[in-house]
């Protein structure tokens, strides 16, 4: 109880690490995430 969960990473990371999360109980509202993804190479 209490405790805060911060992940960052790309989608399949997070995906796993949620997953993990989730059997070990650890409810929705205490897991927070950021997904890093591969800039975009798109001239302008």
């Amino acid at each position: 109880e209490g405790t805060e969960i911060y992940i960052c990473g790309g989608t399949p990371f997070l995906q796993s690490m949620i997953k993990e999360l989730e059997t070990l109980n650890v409810g929705d509202e205490s897991i927070h995430y950021e997904t890093f993804v591969p800039r975009l190479s798109v001239e302008v």
